[in-house]
């Protein structure tokens, strides 16, 4: 004790939970308490703490936007519907080669040819990607297009390739834009090739030929040989009418010089004979009353015309009557002279290119 100070107040030893000393009795102690208070906070530290809240919320728009954006790019831009389009706009501008690094071309497909297609009218224009459906790696997808001023439509199937840094898919075309041409040809045009834009594209073989082609007017022109020949015709793909055609043979100019000359060798061997019962085969038969050999002269050549049948048979008529004349003895052993006209019927076929008689 110090002294000459105070004694301390006397009574019971202060228990815990108590009211300190001094402090009035039920006043509420608060966790802290006998704590210095913290310091306020600088303008500076404010100015951290609103900055860093500000990025951390930043940063939330950030992932957000750059997951719709990879969702956006991902279907837009890397999707199929760009492949489909960069793959219809180059059937319309008749690029085949570009069509082709952009899909699976079938084996049956020899006019899917940049030659043949800037060969056809009537491309696709005014090209618009429709609906895409995706399933998996599987893409279908609808174009519409105008074709000859008429609105057409068509499917195309994909397939992604591949993916890159995560999100860039690639696709190829597993089913082109395109249909079947047909031709079909007769027996005597086996073998014949067929051309497209100048460029041969196959030939006929067991009377037909296909390919895929892309939407298009082409002309079709199917050759023969020194005999026959198939000629040009219009073949529309993508349109309202059918993709088909069929050649007949049509006679060359040989074969109607040929044909002429030998009617013409056949008329002049008839005229050689003699005896009347050796003009089997010949135009003309008589005279009835001949008693003796005959001796004929041709007064007029018949004009001739040559027409070949969808079998190949060639047939040579006549259009105007030629005339033979004969010399004779009678059995009333009388002399004379006689004139009669005559016409040709005549059938030839060709083996092993040549012209024979057809019986």
């Amino acid at each position: 004790v110090v002294p000459g100070a105070p004694a301390a107040p006397s009574g019971p030893a202060a228990t815990p939970g108590a009211p300190a000393w001094g402090q009035p009795a039920g006043a509420q102690s608060f966790a802290g308490s006998g704590t210095p208070a913290p310091a306020p906070m600088s303008p500076r530290a404010k100015k951290v703490l609103v900055r860093s809240l500000i990025a951390g919320g930043a940063v939330v728009v950030v992932v957000i936007a750059g997951a719709v954006t990879t969702s956006v790019l991902r279907s837009n831009v890397w999707g199929p519907a760009p492949t489909v389009r960069s793959y219809v706009d180059a059937i319309a501008r008749g690029d085949a080669a570009a069509a082709e690094r952009l899909s699976e071309v079938p084996t049956d497909a020899s006019m899917l040819d940049s030659t043949v297609l800037k060969s056809a009218a009537d491309r696709p224009k005014d090209v618009r990607v429709g609906r895409v459906t995706t399933n998996g790696d599987s893409a279908l997808a609808t174009v519409t297009y105008t074709q000859g001023g008429k609105n057409r439509s068509g499917q195309v199937t994909l397939r992604r390739t591949g993916t890159t840094f995560l999100v860039k898919d690639e696709w190829r075309v597993t089913r082109p834009l395109a249909d079947t041409v047909s031709v079909t040809a007769s027996d005597a045009l086996e073998g014949a090739p067929v051309t497209v834009g100048g460029k041969k594209v196959g030939e006929i073989s067991d009377g037909a030929f296909r390919s895929l082609a892309y939407p298009g007017t082409y002309d079709v022109r199917v050759g023969g040989s020194k005999y026959f020949t198939g000629g040009t015709k219009t073949v529309s793909v993508g349109g309202a009418t059918s993709s088909y055609v069929d050649f007949q043979p049509k006679a060359t100019k040989q074969l109607t010089i040929d044909a002429e000359a030998y009617v013409t060798d056949l008329i002049e061997s008839c005229a050689a004979k003699t005896d009347v019962d050796a003009l089997s085969g010949c135009p003309w038969y008589g005279p009835y009353d001949a008693d003796g050999p005959v001796e004929y002269q041709v007064k007029t050549m018949p004009k001739l015309t040559v027409d070949v049948s969808g079998s190949g048979t060639i047939s040579v008529e006549s259009t105007e009557d030629g005339v033979i004349g004969y010399d004779y003895t009678s059995f009333f052993g009388d002399s004379g002279h006689a004139e009669d006209d005559f016409d040709v019927y005549e059938y030839l076929e060709v083996q092993d290119g040549t012209l024979v008689s057809a019986y």
